[in-house]
């Protein structure tokens, strides 16, 4: 019906009452377009990520953990940890199920990722990009490290930071065939959308995975991303937002103006780990951007951010604010960085 009507607005509009090869030719084209567009239609009432974020309608915030058990999940069943456990999962009494087909899990490096679909009869899917590899001795966490030297995740500082986790950015050439990770994910995504193009789409990560989400997301498929990791010169797309611990991207905005796009949603008041325990809290005041500026204080800030940066921290902080133990977090365009 869409396309009929489109067709006849078409006709309407070029007053062509016989179809020579040049308007046969223009009509064909049309079709396609009408053809791409419709996958994106469908999908347009699709994750609401504003309204779970403020839990609009009451209790929409716990959808997330879907997204967490997914990230989880993606975390313990690809490698390194490859671990024999059921892909099947429930949340609110909607189950989910993983398809092997369309999940990456290189024998190498590069692009990990799972695909979850739901069995409800209004389908969802949600594609889940894995973070960090920290095991310097295995080659997939080398090609990892060798990305995130590239993209220059520290941003000046890099290099140094690369330095001091023991890690010899020298190896990286061998790698160059594997770090078009933004790519890799790009094609995952487009090849979810072809194979489910009635399922409405989120895509979702944490640390180098909420990154990958993010740049691969566009006005028709959102992305919510766990403390991503930053890139100046990576590409995001358009319906993302970010959930942080204060200290985990607060640390990030200051090495990389502008370290995420999209509003950043910080979990304030938690308990944090020992090694942030002594720095002044982030966004908070601006003694914190001094501290940071001190050369010195580099290893504090690491450590800090690494202890604030575990997966595990971010799968309590949401079960806490979905079972009312927590508030929500703060959400602002304004915590994407640091002011000056």
């Amino acid at each position: 019906m869409y396309l009929h009507g489109a067709l006849l607005a078409f006709l309407a509009l070029t007053g062509a009452e016989r179809l020579e090869t040049e308007d046969q030719d223009e009509i064909a084209s049309l079709k396609v377009q009408l053809l791409q567009v419709g996958p994106a239609i469908r999908r347009r009432n699709g994750f609401d990520v504003a309204g779970a974020l403020a839990d609009r309608p009451p209790g929409a915030f716990g959808k997330l953990k879907v997204l967490t058990q997914a990230i989880g999940l993606t975390y313990n069943t690809t490698k390194p940890k490859n671990r024999p456990t059921s892909l099947n999962f429930t949340v609110d009494g909607v189950a989910w199920r993983a398809l092997a087909s369309l999940s990456r899990n290189p024998a190498v490096g590069g692009v990990f990722a799972r695909v979850f679909e739901s069995t409800a009869s209004d389908p969802e899917a949600v594609v889940a990009f894995k973070g960090v590899c920290t095991e310097p001795q295995l080659e997939q966490c080398q090609v990892d490290m060798c990305y995130l030297t590239q993209i220059q995740n520290y941003g000046l500082e890099s290099a140094r930071v690369a330095q001091l986790t023991g890690f010899d950015v020298t190896s990286c050439a061998k790698y160059a065939h594997l770090l078009d990770f933004t790519d890799q994910a790009a094609r995952l995504v487009d090849e979810v959308r072809k194979s489910l193009p009635k399922h409405r789409l989120v895509l979702t990560g944490h640390s180098l995975g909420g990154m990958l989400a993010m740049s691969s997301a566009g006005f028709d498929v959102p992305a919510v991303a766990f403390a991503p990791t930053p890139s100046q010169s990576t590409k995001v797309g358009g319906n993302v937002a970010s959930l942080c611990d204060p200290y985990d991207c607060g640390i990030n905005s200051f090495f990389v103006p502008n370290a995420r796009h999209g509003p950043t949603c910080l979990f304030l008041h938690q308990e944090e780990p020992p090694p942030c325990q002594a720095l002044p809290e982030p966004y908070e005041n601006r003694t914190w951007r001094e501290l940071l500026e001190k050369q010195g204080d580099l290893v504090q800030l690491l450590l800090c951010k690494g202890s604030a940066h575990r997966w595990p921290r971010y799968e309590a902080m949401v079960a806490a604010v979905a079972d009312g133990r927590r508030s929500l977090p703060v959400c602002s365009h304004d915590f994407s960085a640091i002011g000056a």
